[in-house]
């Protein structure tokens, strides 16, 4: 019975979720069409010749960068992914969510089954574009399918980690101040749009251990090299590892948010209760 219960919540709090994308429909478009577009075309163009380079790993640089672009997309659910959380906190909506006797995880899950969702729709859309401007991918449409998925996990990583930043803060402007600000170091601090051996070695160094570059390369030996195992597994077996921990962190950090309101309405509750004895 509590399963069940639980499969609703979930349910109910992604098409809540859902329903909010879709009520603005020029975002809505712009998110799952319009960005990937411009943003594979516009990073493509601006440093395509980069592949005559010697040791450049292959003459295409769409290929090349596709993986790249791909995890791009999935940092800005960094932003997204606590966006309205703070928001729904504020306005008292999730208050009303933890008086009820369900699992925290619930609420976490409503909000990245919707993020993940999204960011597959323009992984696939992005791919299709690729497609059509000659990109070949080497392991075929199995792979494009892994690469999908492997994208909807970062993504739901990634929103994780952005619903414990949000549910550790009052106030959207502060929210959004810390995740836009982290999403440049981590992308351009990676493998994302030259290799890391054609960095100093002291930024290859850091490059090599970030989360993008991991996610990166996995996906990049997809696109270009085959099903390799010596890159894809690596990659694989990080996905989950980040993936667990970042729901744990999420999860964790809902439990804190829940017992400090709770401890600060008792509080109050403390003050406003007349005292024995007193008129």
């Amino acid at each position: 019975m509590q399963v069940r219960v639980e499969f609703e919540v979930t349910k109910y709090l992604s098409k809540r979720w859902f329903l909010e994308v879709l009520d603005s429909p020029t975002g809505a478009v712009i998110m799952a069409i319009a960005q990937p577009l411009v943003w594979y075309f516009l990073f493509g163009s601006m440093l395509e010749k980069i592949t005559d380079l010697p040791d450049f790993p292959t003459r295409d640089y769409g290929a090349f960068i596709l993986p790249g672009i791909v995890v791009l997309i999935s940092l800005n659910y960094l932003t997204m992914g606590g966006m309205c959380i703070v928001e729904d906190f504020r306005q008292g909506f999730l208050q009303k969510m933890w008086a009820a006797p369900i699992s925290k995880t619930s609420v976490v899950f409503g909000r990245i089954i919707v993020m993940a969702t999204l960011n597959m729709i323009q992984t696939a859309f992005l791919l299709f574009i690729a497609f059509l401007d000659g990109v070949e991918i080497a392991t075929g449409i199995f792979g494009a399918a892994l690469i999908v998925l492997i994208s909807g996990t970062f993504t739901a990583a990634v929103t994780s980690i952005s619903l414990a930043i949000a549910y550790g803060l009052k106030y959207e402007f502060t929210f959004n101040a810390i995740t836009s600000f982290a999403i440049l170091p981590i992308m351009f601090v990676s493998n994302a749009f030259v290799p890391v051996s054609l960095m100093p070695p002291w930024l290859a160094s850091v490059a090599k251990k970030n989360p993008a570059s991991i996610t990166i390369k996995g996906m990049r030996s997809l696109v270009i090299d085959g099903w390799v195992a010596d890159s894809l597994l690596p990659a694989l077996l990080f996905l989950i590892v980040f993936f667990a921990f970042s729901i744990i962190l999420a999860v964790a950090s809902f439990q804190m948010k829940v017992e400090g309101e709770r401890v600060s309405v008792s509080a109050l509750a403390c003050k406003l209760t007349p005292k024995k004895g007193k008129a």
